[in-house]
């Protein structure tokens, strides 16, 4: 099983200039990539935590990056 978390989260000591928070927020399953790119358009900073997970297929082993939490991405919004 391998885990891709994306970008690294900002430690406290890098975000000192502003007060943001990180957030879930609820997607339709599947279309977890859709809502990334339209709230990356609009300026936000979005984390969809992939992991790598081996299934059969037609009778075939395949490795299948999936999203870790199905329905969900995580959003840095700045508070104020």
């Amino acid at each position: 099983m391998h885990i891709d978390a994306g970008p690294t989260f900002r430690s406290e000591k890098e975000n000192t200039s502003k007060d943001t928070r990180w957030f879930t927020v609820s997607t339709h399953q599947r279309r977890e990539i859709i809502a990334r790119i339209n709230l990356e358009r609009q300026g936000y900073r979005v984390v969809c935590p992939n992991i790598i997970v081996r299934k059969r297929r037609r009778g075939k082993w395949e490795a299948i990056v999936e999203p870790m939490f199905p329905g969900y991405l995580f959003v840095e919004l700045e508070l104020g």
